[in-house]
């Protein structure tokens, strides 16, 4: 569970130091307290079924696209259309992308059969890949 509550169009947010009860965008007991609103607050942890609000997506997209390196932190990257996101780094040929996890997973396999395709390719001895 998250520690964000906001109004659904995100106007204010407030960050708790516990743990919001609900999860998939739904209303959480607490109310906006900004002069004359009052409106209910909503949870910003979206579930397995839901899609990512275009609020955040949008500008994700357009930070990777530009990036020359896009970090990726304890994430299997199984769930879509967030996996995809460091791959758009790679469009033009020219940014890369890190993965940091503990996770043995699919994504990570093929990226190590496609590097080791491309030494194989290249020809390069273990000295020569330690330059790489």
């Amino acid at each position: 569970m998250g520690l964000w509550d906001s109004l659904i169009n995100w106007l204010y947010r407030y960050f708790w130091d516990f743990e919001v009860e609900t999860i998939g965008l739904k209303e959480t007991p607490r109310s906006c307290s900004s002069d004359g609103c009052g409106a209910r607050l909503k949870d910003t942890v979206v579930d397995w079924e839901d899609a990512l609000p275009p609020k955040e997506l949008n500008p994700a997209e357009k930070h990777c696209k530009v990036a020359d390196a896009v970090l990726c932190l304890g994430t299997s990257l199984q769930i879509t259309p967030a996996c995809n996101l460091p791959l758009k780094s790679l469009r033009g040929g020219w940014g890369k992308f890190v993965i940091a996890s503990l996770q043995v997973d699919s994504l990570k396999e093929k990226l190590l059969e496609k590097l080791e395709q491309f030494i194989v390719d290249l020809e390069l001895d273990s000295r020569e890949m330690l330059l790489f």
